[in-house]
């Protein structure tokens, strides 16, 4: 089991039928984007989710006790026109949060309710892809994990400029 799963959504997954749903978070500068797997509109978490029915996947994930970045993969199958001119108008998406939620339905109507819900990644979008056959935009969506910026470089020199940001009233660069 995960560190951070409550009981509640322990007893939804331990039951004898699961009705999962992937919820999808992507914030863009325009406005943030509410996307679920399932059919029609969904309220939850004080926001109003556009169904995808079976055109959003998200690609498998795993947990580990080592201190790895790991990165999670959206996959969105045959889109509208506004979703796909809100992902070519959002430039730079790149660094923008993104989260993905496990969420556990009450059951599998289209008027079921979220029972149990779980935070599977807080990330940052990473690399948008997108193939237009004509008839349809198929696109994929990289989100890394927030460790991935720990491994980035850092660039400091020892410059009166750089020392200034650390420090405001630091004089001991101003003639390097």
């Amino acid at each position: 089991m995960s560190r951070n799963i409550n009981s509640t959504y322990q007893n939804a997954i331990a039951a004898a039928v699961v009705y999962p749903a992937d919820f999808v978070e992507l914030y863009f500068a325009s406005g943030t984007l509410y996307l679920w797997s399932g059919i029609g509109n969904k309220s939850w978490s004080s926001q109003t989710w556009t169904g995808t029915g079976g055109l959003l996947s998200v690609s498998e994930f795993n947990e580990s006790e080592s201190l790895a970045a790991r990165s999670i993969t959206i996959g969105l199958n045959g889109l509208s026109s506004s979703i796909v001119s809100l992902a070519l108008a959002e430039t730079p998406y790149q660094g923008r949060t993104a989260n993905i939620y496990k969420n556990i339905m009450s059951d599998a109507t289209t008027s079921s309710t979220v029972a149990a819900s779980y935070l599977v990644m807080e990330g940052k979008m990473s690399v948008l892809e997108w193939t237009d056959s004509g008839n349809t935009v198929d696109m994929t969506l990289e989100i890394e994990d927030k460790l991935n910026d720990l491994f980035r470089a850092r660039e400091i020199r020892y410059t009166d400029q750089d020392q200034r940001v650390l420090f405001p009233s630091d004089n001991g660069l101003e003639y390097v």
